[in-house]
Order: structure tokens, then sequence, then C-alpha cells
């Protein structure tokens, strides 16, 4: 006997999401005999051998699995059609949520009516909580076929939420484009109004799960040139399939469409759109004269006039989303401006402190910006998150520092897209001093650019040792001046330099009595060893510059995130040496990781030999060029 409905469902790598849709599936077959027809794209992991064991146990799953993949859902749908033995088919996608009484409601419909298919709602859920979407206010007030076509062209996306005969797609040859990869289901949608009957069932037919998955990427999260051809294509032959049912595609769903397109382009495009493509989209959009009347706000109405326009380059920089680079101190994210402009509109909020900011600039600039950056996670990173729309985006990128404060106590951590931490030992510190859930969690090193740096060959350099960033106490400036005295028992040529501000220029260090005891502590070091003539202060540098003068750069704190200067002395030619501290065996060769001053005492004296120091730091080096690289 023949099942009532067979659900057809397309996989290619769901993730964890294919759970939740395997379960609603068990929960569906409790009140309905229906077949599961489970239809693997290749996936390259374990997806097709959990069908296989599903299916193992559930004498209604049809599974199978393509020899190759084939880019789209479209042929694993067309093959699963020819797997169907039900008399009604769904089209399920592998991380949705099948919903039991919405078939049955939408069953109800097709066999009251004799519709050739059934359209109902769904419910969307994402981050933010659960939306009610597709629905139709009094179907009933639409009587003929064209009436009933437009209302669904009008108020329903394209997500396939819908009841079908199978006798109707056979009978039709209805199947999916396998040369469209956005936008097929608009085709197969308006394709089936144009062939057949339609009615609507107000109960929903499934969840459309579009909560982002860290490290996955669908398909709707990317638009860029392929895209753009792909909707002008699409957007034309939708235009002449609906004119069969004297429906305008452009003035009935255009303005949505266009809209949806837009917000990718702004959201997802990282390579811009070749002059060409550009300009046949724009060709196809000023065929319509609807387009230019679409009522949208400034932002998107300044996009599709550029598009009408044909200004290219104008166009190009417009949809570069907007961002808000917030928060005090911004040395570290300055020097990657140059390649976030490349992809971003980029504007700086630049707090005075922690806490003080220009409020009215930071409204303001809250009010522009589609992606917030808050460099440090301090006060810029609580205002900003208490603050933020739910159609921004907030990245939160903090260093060691931040959690040695309580700031990160008052973010609103559910407003907050992204933690970037700039070293892998801080992802368990941020979960245990904050209770961050790891899913929101990314490592991401800090930028620089290696490539940028001059790199030293003066033989002598092996005798020039530097520290950059000596203040405060925890950098161990101590250990480096009783590194140096002990080196110069052995040759006098060593010297050390230290980079960056003196202590006397933080007004917080001088008045902490035990970080002035600390640095007078170090004078007295020098003065007891006679290094008086031996240690340089230089101040601010440019490291790329500079660095390329030191032999050995030295990394001997207490306590680290990823410590920027080391990465910066292997860039330049130098050696970095590493007084171990937690984490720093995720970033640097074990090699130039020590345990003790002697063990740098011994090693850097053992590379006063030329062809030995140059082995040691082309191996350094090109650790550094595949973390940065």
């Amino acid at each position: 006997m023949n099942p009532i409905v067979s659900v057809i469902v397309p996989s290619y790598n769901p993730g964890a999401k294919f759970t939740q849709c395997l379960a609603s599936l068990d929960r569906l077959r409790e009140v309905l005999e229906f077949q599961a027809v489970l239809v693997d794209d290749c996936s390259t992991d374990s997806t097709y051998a959990r069908i296989v064991r599903f299916g193992g146990t559930r004498d209604w799953v049809t599974p199978h699995q393509l020899e190759r993949n084939s880019g789209s859902p479209s042929k694993p749908r067309n093959i699963g059609l020819t797997l169907a033995t039900g008399d009604y088919v769904i089209y399920l996608d592998a991380d949705d949520q099948i919903l039991p009484e919405g078939v049955i409601a939408a069953l109800d419909v097709a066999r009251r009516t004799n519709a050739d298919f059934v359209r109902a709602p769904l419910i969307r859920v994402d981050g933010g909580g659960e939306q009610l979407m597709n629905t139709i206010d009094n179907w009933s007030a639409f009587r003929s076929r064209s009436e009933k076509a437009k209302a669904i062209v009008r108020f329903h996306s394209t997500i396939p939420t819908a009841l079908f005969s199978r006798q109707f797609l056979l009978d039709h040859a209805l199947t999916w484009s396998t040369d469209l990869h956005i936008a097929e289901d608009a085709v197969f949608l308006y394709q089936a109004l144009a062939a057949g009957t339609v009615e609507y069932a107000d109960v929903p037919l499934y969840i459309y799960d579009s909560t982002s998955v860290a490290g996955q990427t669908s398909a709707t999260q990317r638009y860029e040139n392929a895209e753009m051809r792909n909707h002008i294509i699409a957007w034309s032959e939708c235009q002449r399939i609906l004119a069969t049912l004297g429906i305008d595609y452009f003035a009935t769903r255009g303005q949505v469409a266009l809209q949806a397109v837009i917000r990718n382009m702004i959201r997802y495009n990282r390579n811009g759109f070749d002059r060409d493509t550009f300009r046949e989209f724009g060709n196809l959009l000023r065929s319509h004269p609807s387009v230019a009347q679409y009522t949208y706000n400034d932002r998107f109405a300044e996009i599709r006039d550029l598009i009408l326009a044909d200004r290219y380059e104008d166009f190009l920089e417009a949809i570069k989303a907007r961002m808000v680079i917030a928060g005090p101190d911004l040395k570290f994210i300055i020097p990657a401006l140059p390649t976030l402009e490349q992809h971003y509109q980029v504007c700086i909020d630049e707090w005075l402190s922690h806490d003080e900011h220009d409020q009215l600039r930071s409204e303001k600039l809250l009010s522009w910006a589609e992606i917030i950056f808050c460099e440090w996670m301090l006060g810029n990173a609580v205002w900003y998150s208490e603050r933020k729309k739910p159609e921004q985006r907030l990245v939160v990128r903090l260093h060691r520092f931040e959690l040695t404060k309580e700031y990160g106590l008052d973010v609103e951590t559910e407003n907050v897209d992204r933690f970037v931490v700039i070293a892998p030992a801080l992802v368990d510190e941020l979960q245990i001093t904050f209770g961050i859930p790891r899913t929101r969690i990314a490592y991401v090193p800090n930028f620089i650019p290696i490539n940028d740096y001059d790199r030293g060959t003066d033989p002598s350099r092996v005798f020039n040792l530097a520290m950059v960033g000596f203040v405060p106490k925890l950098k161990g400036l101590h250990r480096a001046l009783e590194l140096l005295a002990e080196l110069r028992k052995y040759d006098k040529r060593y010297t050390l330099s230290l980079y960056g501000k003196h202590p006397s220029e933080y007004p917080w260090v001088m008045s902490n009595p035990e970080e002035v005891a600390y640095f007078e502590y170090c004078n007295q070091i020098v003065r007891e060893n006679n290094l008086m003539d031996a240690v340089h202060f230089g101040g601010w540098i440019d490291t790329k510059k500079v660095l390329s003068n030191v032999g050995f750069v030295l990394s001997l704190s207490d306590v680290e995130g990823s410590h920027v200067a080391a990465t910066e002395g292997f860039a330049s030619g130098a050696i970095s040496l590493i007084l171990h501290w937690p984490g720093a065996l995720f970033l640097y060769p074990k090699n130039f990781i020590f345990r003790t001053l002697d063990e740098i005492c011994g090693y850097i004296l053992d590379k006063s030999d030329q062809q030995v120091y140059e082995r040691e730091q082309k191996i350094g080096a090109e650790a550094m060029k595949r973390l940065y690289k």
C-alpha cells in the first residue's frame, strides 16, 4: 500500500540541525503513514552514515546518495521525486523541521478541494526568536485561479512550504532547475502556479531554521557575481512564466525580491561584481518601470538608483557594509584599516578611556552602522551591546587585559554575535571568567602584515636585544636586565633597547606604589651591574623599520595574550625568545620557548655564529608565515 505522503529531504553537510530534522520526521510518523526520502548530495561528513543508521530501524525511510556532489538541492529533490511513492509530496530541507499538524491541515485542504498543491505558512526561527511567515488573510476572498496565484506571489516567500500532488508533478514534468543555485525555488513555484490549481492551509507546515552556525555557510550567505547572474536568469524566467497568468512579477513581487538581494549584497559580498554582469543586471531592472517606484529606506534606495543609473564604481563603494570600529587605544586594529576598507565603509569611534567617549558621536555612528566592531571588551562593548539593533551585527574583540576587568560581566552577551579572542588560550579563560558560551567565541590572530617589515641582515645584530613594551611590572623588565647582565659577562657588545612609553608617562603607574617600587628596583639592577651605557630607551618606534636592527626580541612577561612583538621580531629577521607563559605553545614553535633565563642566555650565546642564527631565524619566520598568511 502506497504511503499518503512522501517527504523528500535533500542534504549536504547539514550539521547539528539535521538531528532536529530527523526527530521531526519521527513525530510525523506518530500521526501519519508516510515515506521519508532522504537524498544525500555526496556529503563530505558523516551525514549519509547517519541517514543509513536512521533508516535501518525505520522501514518507512528510503535512503539514497548521489555519486557526486551536484552543488545545489535541485538534483537531490529531482531524484527524490523518482523514489517517492506517496500520493502527495513535500520538499523539506535538512536543517528544517516538519510540523505534523501542518501536514494534516494541508492534506485536509487538498482532499477537500482537489487542488494540485496546497501552500501553507511557516515558522522562521533564528537567534532572536520565532516569526510566523507566509500567512494570507481572507484566502476565501480570492476566487479565480489567477487571483489565487497572484496572492501567493504577493504574500508568500518562495520557500517550498507546500504539499504537492505527486501525479500533478509527474504529469507536468515539474522538476527543479539544476542550472540555478539560488532562486530555483521561485522558478519551481511559479511553474506550478502556471500549470495547476493552488489552495492555502492556514496551519504552519514546517519550521524554517535560519540560525547561523559557526563554520557553516549556506548558499544564501553569499552574494557575488555568480549569484547576480543567477538572478538575471531566474527573474527573467519568473516574469515570463507569470505573464501567462496575467501577473507582472516585478510589479507584484519585485520590490521584496530586490530588497533581499540588496541586503545580501551588503552582508555577503566580498569580491564585487564584474562590469558586464552589473550592466546586464541593470538592463533587466531598467526594462521594468515599476522598479524605480519601489519604496525603500535611504540606504537601499541609493543602491537601487545607482544600479538604474549604471554607476558601477559608486555602486561598488555603496554596497560595502558600514562598519564602526569603537574603543580606546586602537593601535592593534589601525594597521588593518587599509584591508578592511577594501570591503567595508569604516568609521572610527575612538573612546578617550575605558569609559569616556563622545556620546553624541557614538549615537550617530550607532544609527549609521550595519556592523559594530568593539576593540577591547571594556565600556565600549557594554555601551554598544546595550543599544545595538537586532539587524546589526556586533563583534567584540578582546585581549588578555579584559580578563582582569569586570566589564565582561555587564556586556549583554545575547546581543553580541561573536566574541573574538587573539589567542587560543583565551577561549577557555573567557568562558570561565565571564560564562560566555563557546559557540559565541572565535579565535582570530591579531592583524600583522608580516610582509611589510624590513628584514635585518647585519651580522652584528645578534648582540642587540630588545623589548617592545616594558610597562607595567608584569612585562618582566627585571628579567631582561638580569639576562643582559649575565650576557655581558661573556661579551660586552650585548645591549638592550627598550621601546614604548617610559613608566613616568603612565599616571596610573606612577600613582601605584607597587609599580613605582618595581621600576626603582629595575634601576637598581642597572646601577649595580653597570648597565647604564648598555640599556637604551627608544620610545615609540615604527617596528616595521627599527626591529630590523635587532637580533633578539624578548618576551619575558608573567602572562600574555599573544604578544604581537614576538611575531614582529620574526617578521623583521630577528629571533623572538619567550619565557614560557600560558598559551605560548599555541602560537610559537617550542624551540623558542624556555623555562628559565639561564636557558635563554645559553641559547643567545650559541647563536653568535651567523649560520646557526640564520637557520633558527628561518624556522620562526616560516612559522609566522603559516599563522599570518
